[in-house]
């Protein structure tokens, strides 16, 4: 269960993760936390590309030489790190000027998972269309509350918790987050859903009506 105990988090200890396929958007990504994250370790996942952009803004890169899926880029940075506290941020995710100090006072208010909110109105049409059909959980309008399951676009957890509750299932093609959270939710984990650290999502990937039934189809 939750400690809810309040308690100052140093940032040296947090892991920013961002894994990518080279998304357009992961340069504003990767400049937006640099301008705020200063003592944190971010890390870039990915392959080609990339590299170049992370030596750019001097962040970490962990090399897996081709596209990989997100969930086996995530369990090997984190058995393989010895930060204490972890954030995935998706490369299409450019956060706001508050949001890195408002995910570490939810570290520091004793969460062992949460997740951020999303401004779901940037983009194209059809951006906007997936974004509110898919993702209007996560939106900043609406309250904190418990969540059965919660989205990895911008997730907070601790390494005690990836230790209880076990790694990403690997062999999911897509909602491996989703899994992984009603996972630990029912083992009697309390997720929890804050609308303060707020990303602008930026789905560059559904801009038309074919990418997107494509998506859901």
């Amino acid at each position: 269960m939750e400690s809810k105990s309040t308690k100052t988090i140093n940032s040296a200890s947090v892991g920013i993760l961002i894994p990518t396929i080279n998304e357009n958007t992961l340069e504003d990504v990767v400049s937006a936390i640099t301008k705020q994250c200063l003592a944190a370790n971010v890390i870039v996942l990915g392959y080609g590309a990339s590299r170049q952009l992370a030596q750019t803004y001097d962040v970490d890169f962990l090399d897996f030489g081709q596209k990989t899926r997100k969930s086996i880029m995530l369990n090997y940075a984190i058995e393989h790190s010895d930060c204490e506290n972890f954030i995935v941020l998706d490369a299409d995710t450019v956060p706001t000027d508050t949001w890195f100090s408002k995910m570490m006072d939810l570290f520091s208010q004793g969460h062992q998972i949460f997740s951020g909110a999303m401004n779901l109105s940037n983009g194209n049409f059809w951006m906007k269309v997936f974004n509110y059909s898919s993702l209007h959980e996560f939106a900043y309008q609406n309250p904190p509350s418990s969540r059965k399951h919660l989205a990895s676009f911008s997730l907070g957890f601790t390494k005690d918790f990836f230790n209880r509750n076990g790694g990403f299932d690997e062999s999911l093609m897509r909602c491996d987050d989703f899994e992984w959270s009603l996972r630990a939710s029912s083992a009697d984990e309390t997720l929890f859903f804050s609308p303060d650290p707020v990303v602008n999502h930026y789905p560059i990937n559904k801009s038309s009506l074919r990418s997107v039934l494509r998506y859901f189809i």
